[in-house]
This record gives C-alpha cells, sequence and structure tokens, in this order.
C-alpha cells in the first residue's frame, strides 16, 4: 500500500523545529512490510497539497498533540478526504488521539485512531485494510463500523530493543541534523506528577533502549553529520543511572548535549561523567517554591532536594542549567507564585523558563478539576487547537488559575529569560544555541507565508 505520514505544521506552538521521529520509528516498520512509506514535515515541506494528488496514498497517518497542531491536522484531514475520498483513509495516532479516541474518531474526516504506541499496531492496521479484514482483530485502535465506534483492546507496550535502527533516508535528515541531534531513548516515566499526561498514556512504565542500542543510534547519525550537538528529548532520560553512565562513557568529548533530567537524579557521579563534554545543558523541573505545592502536584521532592541539586553543579563550568517552572497550579496563590520567582531566581540557573499551567488530558489534575466543575473542556476536536493557557483561563477560574495582570507579569518574566539566557550563551560562547535559533527560524518563515496564504 501507498502510505503517507504527516507531521502537522506546528508554527504557532512555542518551540524549534524537530525531526518527525515518532514518524520516523512508525514509517521504517511499515516500510520493512512492504508498504511504499512517505513522511511530509509540514514545518518544512512545502506544496504538501500538490504532492498528496500526485501521491495519491491509500493511507494517511497523521500525528497529533494537544493543542495548536489540532488545527493543521484537521485541515490536511479535510483536505485529503475531499481531494481523495473515502477511499484513502486517514488515521490520527499521537498522544491527542490516544487520550480522547473516541472524541477524535467521531469526525468524519478521521477513519480510525491508533491507540499508544504505534510502530506495531500501525502495520498490522495496514494489513487489516489491505486485506479487508475485520479490524476488531487489531489490538490498541478505535475505529468506526456502521454507526459505531469501536474500541479493541489495549496493546502491551514495546520492547524497544526490538524495533529497527531509524531510517534517516526516510526524510531529508540534514536540515534537521544540521541543527541539532534529536533522539529518544526511552519511553514513559516512573513517576506520579498530578500535571502531567503520562499518568495515563504510558501508565507509569519506563522503557528504554539499552545503552549499546543508543550508541549504536548515535553511531549511525555521525555518518550523516558533522554536528555534535545532541539533545536527548526523552520525558525521563536519568530513570536509570547505570544506562546514563554507559551512554555518557561511549560519548566523544566533542560533543555539547541537552539532557531532561529531575533534581534528585543530579549527584556527583553523573555531573562527573558529565566533565568532559565541550558544554552541557541540564533541564530541571523544579516546578515550583512552595513545600505545600510540590506535596501537592506529588512531585515526590523537596525545595531542599532543588537547591541541592543546583549547588552540585556550580562547580561544574561546562554544565548550563534551565530551571523550568510552572506558574498557576491548581490551588496556588498569588503569594505562593511571588515565592516561586524568588526562589527560582536563588537557584541561580543560566535560564529560567515560567510556564502557565495547563490542565492536559492524561492527567491527575485535569480528570480532578473537571470532577470539581472548575474546568470545561472542548468537546469538538477543533476546539483543541486553542486549548492553550490564555485561552483556558476563560473557562478554568476559582483562584487557582492565573489572572489577566499575573499573565502580563509572566511574559515580562518570560522576556527577560530570554535576555538573561542570550547573555549568558554569549558571555559562555556558546553560539551554537543563537545560530540555531536563528536559522530554524528562517527554516520556517516561507512556510508561514504560504500558510496565511493558504497555499500549502
Amino acid at each position: 500500500m501507498k502510505v503517507l505520514l504527516i507531521q502537522p505544521n506546528s508554527v504557532t506552538a512555542r518551540g524549534i523545529l524537530t525531526p518527525p521521529l515518532a514518524l520516523l520509528f512508525v514509517g521504517e516498520i511499515a516500510r520493512l512490510h512492504g508498504h511504499e512509506v512517505r513522511i511530509l514535515d509540514r514545518n518544512v515541506d512545502f506544496n504538501t497539497r500538490n504532492f498528496i494528488k500526485k501521491f495519491k496514498p491509500d493511507v494517511v497517518g497523521i500525528s497529533v498533540f494537544t493543542g495548536p497542531l489540532v488545527k493543521d491536522a484537521v485541515t490536511i484531514s479535510t483536505f485529503i478526504k475531499e481531494e481523495l475520498g473515502d477511499e484513502t483513509k486517514v488515521i490520527w495516532g499521537g498522544i491527542h488521539p490516544s487520550l480522547l479516541p473516541e472524541e477524535t474518531v467521531s469526525n468524519s474526516y478521521i477513519d480510525a485512531v491508533v491507540i499508544g504506541e504505534g510502530e506495531l499496531t500501525f502495520v498490522e492496521l495496514l494489513a487489516a485494510l489491505e486485506k479487508r479484514s475485520n479490524l476488531s482483530e487489531v489490538k490498541g485502535i478505535c475505529y468506526k463500523e456502521n454507526g459505531r465506534i469501536i474500541t479493541t483492546p489495549e496493546r502491551g507496550f514495546l520492547d524497544l530493543d526490538t524495533m529497527p535502527l531509524t531510517n534517516w533516508s526516510l526524510i531529508n535528515a540534514k536540515r534537521y541534523l544540521d541543527l541539532e541531534i534529536v533522539m529518544v531513548t526511552s519511553r514513559g516515566c516512573p513517576y506520579n506528577c498530578y500535571f502531567c499526561y503520562n499518568q495515563a498514556f504510558n501508565k507509569r512504565k519506563w522503557r528504554a533502549q539499552s545503552a549499546e542500542r543508543v550508541l549504536d543510534e548515535i553511531r549511525r547519525v555521525e555518518s550523516l553529520t558533522s554536528n555534535r550537538h545532541l539533545k536527548f528529548h526523552d520525558d525521563n532520560f536519568t530513570v536509570n543511572k547505570e544506562r546514563v553512565i554507559k551512554i555518557l562513557k561511549g560519548l566523544s568529548k566533542n560533543y555539547s548535549l541537552y539532557i531532561e533530567t529531575r533534581p534528585e537524579h543530579v549527584d556527583k557521579d553523573f555531573l562527573d561523567a558529565l566533565k568532559k563534554f565541550r558544554k552541557v545543558w541540564l533541564f530541571i523541573g523544579v516546578e515550583t517554591g512552595s513545600e505545600v505545592l510540590l506535596k501537592s502536584m506529588n512531585k515526590m521532592i523537596t525545595l531542599e532536594v532543588v537547591r541541592k541539586a543546583f549547588k552540585l553543579i556550580q562547580p561544574y563550568k561546562n554544565i548550563f542549567t534551565t530551571a523550568s517552572v510552572i506558574l498557576g497550579l491548581p490551588g496556588e496563590t498569588y503569594e505562593e507564585s511571588l515565592a516561586t520567582v524568588a526562589f527560582v531566581k536563588s537557584l541561580k540557573p543560566t535560564w529560567i523558563t515560567y510556564c502557565g499551567y495547563t490542565p492536559y488530558p492524561g492527567s491527575y489534575y485535569y480528570d480532578s478539576l473537571i470532577a470539581q466543575g472548575v474546568l470545561k473542556v472542548p468537546h469538538d476536536t477543533l476546539a483543541w487547537a486553542s486549548y492553550t493557557t490564555p485561552e483556558i483561563g476563560r473557562l478554568y477560574s476559582q483562584g487557582s488559575t492565573i489572572s489577566k495582570a499575573w499573565k502580563r507579569e509572566l511574559r515580562k518574566l518570560n522576556f527577560q529569560s530570554w535576555v538573561d539566557v542570550f547573555i549568558n550563551i554569549l558571555l559562555k560562547r556558546d553560539f551554537h544555541k543563537i545560530y540555531r535559533f536563528c536559522k530554524d527560524k528562517v527554516l520556517r518563515f516561507p512556510l508561514r507565508c504560504l500558510s496565511v496564504l493558504g497555499r500549502d
């Protein structure tokens, strides 16, 4: 079958361009099963509508995350149905449809939803569609049949080491890898933070590629680019200390690294393993400066643990830090917000990110706030495109949201954090960050123009 996998346009979402890794994983399995696979990233691929008309796929798979990406996913799904008709099947996968499968598949422009990890589920779904057999035998999907919505039994989690190595030839790899090498080496998280989608999506199960497998993947990438800026984009890269140390020992000292971690995972062994690298950015979830809120969100750390982590890092001159903070948490008072800002500044991180809280589907807070009657969520797929903090503020009230005045202050804090980070980048001579930011914006500017004109 002719299979097209699409990454929706996310130019309205915050963040920097990254390769469509989920589609690469799914696409390679489908290719190995004999299907003709193409991948389109609407963040960088222009004239995608013309490509779709010429390619005429039998099946289109679209990866969707809650928020602005939903709008483009709806737009392109609708176009496919109007242009190619019902013979072309549109399948949504990713976090948003996995957590809201029945609501998602109820739309006329979506034929089925792949729930959870998609590699094996998608290829089995392709086989069933090709043979026109009963979809009920495919685990981990939600689909329509004779006006009914049917959800099949869930599929167990994959052994990531049994999956094929990433096939970078499915995309124009250099336009991503020459900016930054982005890898996901594990899935899920064993912790139970109440603001996180992992509770429902990954059921607190952490699965990882072995250190040997990770190093094989990196060696493969090294043959494609001379770039040595490596970002581990795992939800929680540092769960298994022994695995992390093996990976770090196997890497060349010429790398600059980006790693997301928890404060309690920062210890001397870990930091010593990072000493050899040119530069290291550690993204650390601080979340709040309130002991009460840390406990109520089930973060399972204390402010002292956070202080200790940042103090341990200070002597390592090649290690920079990003302290991630959430403001507007359920139950948070204005005074606690001010205390959070003061606390995180006292840690003296290289950069602070201030995020307004958004109650995403799949989290404990999301379900709790709905049960309390203080959160009203969309029940229309397109409306989820506006499910971002400024919009939610109109629906989600009762003192635990961010006031308009505090939102203005949050914007000021965010602006100042960007000023601070660029000053630090210049002082520490980490010019790659500036280069990457500027080149990413140049790459995506033409698509913004095309998107506004409606010609992509």
